[in-house]
């Protein structure tokens, strides 16, 4: 049973921990990793998937990006455009 009331009007964490990432969450962050490990040569082969991808999933991929963006050059995001 979930007391409610301490739940919510107590500080701290919550009692539990929920995990929202999903698998087209984890295939969008490897998507960009896997761009950049192809160093501009080619494109990874589920890229089709990225039009398909709801905006948060293409925000999810460029964080990626912009979170290793020391890993890769001006070749790597041309291949990508």
């Amino acid at each position: 049973m979930i007391k409610w009331e301490e739940w919510v009007n107590s500080p701290g964490l919550a009692p539990y921990a929920y995990d929202f990432e999903t698998r087209t969450l984890k295939e969008a962050k490897l998507m960009a990793d896997k761009y950049i490990q192809l160093l501009g040569k080619k494109s990874p082969s589920n890229h089709d998937a990225f039009k398909d991808y709801f905006s948060h999933l293409k925000v999810v991929f460029v964080e990626r990006l912009i979170e290793r963006k020391k890993k890769f050059s001006q070749v790597t995001l041309k291949k990508i455009d």
